[in-house]
């Protein structure tokens, strides 16, 4: 579905990206951005960045207007945002020369799929005994709810292995994964919902969720050890 325009925001244009080899990953293709720093030597945040660092989570909402452009990724039924295919293809490509598998299992979504499927969820846990209340609140640390979601937004992809089939904790402890949690910051991805920060970004630990942000803010985050959330508080991005 390459140049699918998709829901009403488009956001500004992706810096350049330029290649770069960097060590421990022989012929690298990282995509790395020309980003800017402020007189202090910290990060400077243009407003031609926020198109990736937009925030949904159960405060904020996607825009009832956002809109995406969508590019099909090779081999599977899922799209993403057209302006991070080149790098997720870039960190795909660089983690099959190392003879790794990783499978993009979960794209873009549209806000009625993303509804359906906590829906689903909240039911699976009326089924196992609980309250609808209870069932709610389970499901929300699971799964977005619906008027949110990071897959809505085309910057974030689940990713599983030729071996490995589940969104589980025990991801974590893949070559596929090990490999993400050390270099995926270049590419401009980052964990999105990492362990310990369940309490600020309102969702259980996803080791198998990368959201892109952009190569600068991805290195500032994990060099900070920072969720979005946190990140926005830092930078003072909340409006």
């Amino acid at each position: 579905m390459p140049g699918e325009v998709v829901g009403g925001q488009t956001g500004g244009q992706p810096k350049e990206p330029v290649q770069e080899q960097p060590e421990g990953l022989p012929g690298a293709r990282v995509y790395k951005e020309r980003g800017e720093m402020d007189a202090d030597g910290g990060l400077k945040i243009l407003p031609e960045d926020m198109w990736c660092l937009i925030l949904t989570n159960a405060e904020y909402p996607v825009p009832e207007d956002y809109e995406v452009e969508l590019e099909a990724i090779p081999g599977t039924e899922q799209s993403v945002d057209k302006r991070i295919y080149e790098p997720l293809m870039a960190m795909i490509g660089d983690m099959k020369d190392q003879g790794l598998s990783p499978i993009v299992c979960s794209g873009y979504r549209t806000l009625d799929k993303q509804e359906k499927l906590f829906n689903r969820k909240v039911l699976s846990f009326v089924k196992a005994g609980h309250t609808k209340e209870e069932s709610y609140n389970l499901a929300r640390q699971t799964i977005s709810i619906p008027g949110s979601g990071e897959h809505c937004l085309g910057l974030a992809v689940d990713f599983y292995t030729r071996r490995y089939h589940k969104l589980e904790r025990a991801f974590e402890d893949t070559p596929e994964s090990k490999w993400l949690v050390e270099h995926a910051q270049d590419y401009g991805f980052v964990m999105r919902y990492g362990e310990n920060k369940t309490d600020i970004t309102g969702i259980q630990y996803e080791p198998w969720h990368y959201r892109y942000v952009g190569v600068e803010a991805a290195n500032y985050m994990k060099d900070n050890e920072l969720s979005l959330e946190e990140f926005y508080i830092e930078q003072s991005l909340y409006g």
